[in-house]
């Protein structure tokens, strides 16, 4: 961990990212009760205007499901629901992504974000679309290839690595003034 601490603000200043960090850990615990919400319901073969299955794969770490409904397009890994966007701007619809960027209010300029977890991508865009420079990592090539296959993912949005967060920490390849750690326990499910 002691990588991860040297990773994180050496650039910017301890109270800033100390802030930063602090901010996106409160504001995720706060939506914690928020994602645990069931959205909807999934039929398999699905008629006109209900949910559709666009795919799903099982890979080692887990079992993946993207689904459009009306409210958007849904990444659910394990059943939980970790990405919702507008598939026709990819636009994220998920609230934990607003939050999260909040944080760029700390910074005058854009820096270096590291996202541990890439899910559908949406904080990457987001993040990327304001002219910050983000590094992702992702265990599962799974998720790295739904992301990229169905969530409009590109590379100009983030440099990713596939493998495990705790490895990365380690050795990272510099330092960041944001890392987003945007994981739960148990999220909201489609029943």
């Amino acid at each position: 961990m002691r990588g991860a601490a040297a990773a994180f603000g050496a650039e910017r200043g301890k109270g800033r990212a100390a802030a930063a960090l602090l901010t996106v850990g409160l504001a995720l615990a706060g939506l914690g009760s928020a994602w645990a919400r069931p959205r909807h319901a999934v039929a398999r073969e699905a008629p006109p205007g209900q949910p559709k299955l666009i795919a799903a794969l099982e890979s080692p770490y887990a079992d993946i499901r993207v689904v459009d409904a009306d409210e958007g397009r849904f990444l659910l890994i394990d059943g939980g629901i970790h990405t919702v966007v507008d598939p026709q701007t990819w636009r994220t619809r998920f609230d934990y992504v607003a939050v999260v960027d909040l944080v760029k209010n700390f910074f005058a300029k854009p820096g270096r974000l590291l996202l541990i977890g890439l899910g559908g991508g949406s904080v990457a865009k987001s993040f990327a679309g304001d002219g910050w420079s983000v590094d992702a990592v992702e265990i599962d090539p799974a998720i790295v290839d739904v992301a990229r296959h169905h969530f409009g993912l590109v590379d100009g949005d983030a440099r990713v690595f596939t493998l495990d967060g705790r490895a990365f920490l380690r050795r990272p390849p510099g330092t960041y003034d944001i890392v987003v750690y945007p994981h739960r326990a148990k999220t909201g499910t489609f029943d």
